[in-house]
């Protein structure tokens, strides 16, 4: 039994609801990259700070 407030879909809806769900799907995907290369980035910053705050302590 389907729950209360629940109508059923006609096929031409539930295609559309799933191509809708895998357009999100693949912009969710596109940020997280978004965020792991932003991430990469300041690590990479981080580390050339840290190499250069060392020199410039060492002088």
């Amino acid at each position: 039994m389907r729950p209360r407030g629940i109508k059923p879909m006609k096929q031409d809806e539930f295609l559309e609801t799933m191509g809708r769900l895998s357009l999100i799907d693949d912009e969710i995907k596109k940020e997280k990259e978004l965020f792991e290369i932003k991430i990469k980035s300041l690590k990479l910053e981080k580390e050339y700070l840290k190499k250069r705050f060392r020199e410039d302590k060492g002088e």
